[in-house]
């Protein structure tokens, strides 16, 4: 079971590097700030629809919004030129623009996924940074961002993104059957 399970998170990890291409394949050069604005609005519009998250990134509240930690941590190493996960597959320039060496493997994403990344990629296109954070600076963001752990749940994604009670029950039986069956 172990193998099994080191194997799904390498997978996960991979869909995440394929995922954030996908948002520079169809965004352009992007700002290290909205790249990871945008991956929350992804996994908050798959969420919605689907009842799970693209990628297994955890979101916490900071100063500026949601942020999925590891890919701020690594998109930070890349600028400062030291190797990470992401450093083979993205180069950061001054102004922490994020340019994507090469094309997302499309292989990793099911055409729900990129139909929730294009949605994402939409939802954020016409806004400067300051709009972003104003519009993602939510009740939940407030709500977490006052509390020690400042870690968003699945379910405090989905609210986020407006969801109803109906939603948030399927996402907790999405989240009760995964539990069950690992």
């Amino acid at each position: 079971m172990q193998m099994n399970m080191n194997n799904y998170q390498k997978y996960q990890e991979q869909k995440t590097r394929e995922a954030l291409l996908y948002i520079l394949s169809k965004a352009g050069d992007t700002g290290y700030f909205r790249l990871m604005k945008t991956i929350f609005c992804a996994d908050r519009q798959n969420l919605l629809r689907w009842g799970d998250k693209i990628t297994n990134l955890d979101y916490y509240a900071r100063k500026h919004g949601p942020v999925p930690i590891k890919v701020h941590d690594e998109l930070l190493s890349v600028f400062q030129g030291h190797p990470t996960e992401l450093s083979d597959i993205l180069t950061v320039k001054g102004n922490y623009v994020v340019h994507a060496m090469r094309e997302p493997d499309m292989a990793y994403l099911s055409e729900t996924d990129k139909e929730s990344l294009d949605a994402a990629v939409r939802e954020l296109k016409d806004l400067n940074r300051d709009q972003i954070e104003l519009y993602l600076h939510d009740n939940v963001y407030r709500r977490l961002i006052a509390t020690k752990e400042k870690r968003y749940s699945q379910e405090d994604i989905a609210k986020s993104g407006g969801a109803s009670a109906a939603q948030i029950a399927k996402i907790q039986s999405e989240q009760q059957l995964l539990m069950a069956l690992s």
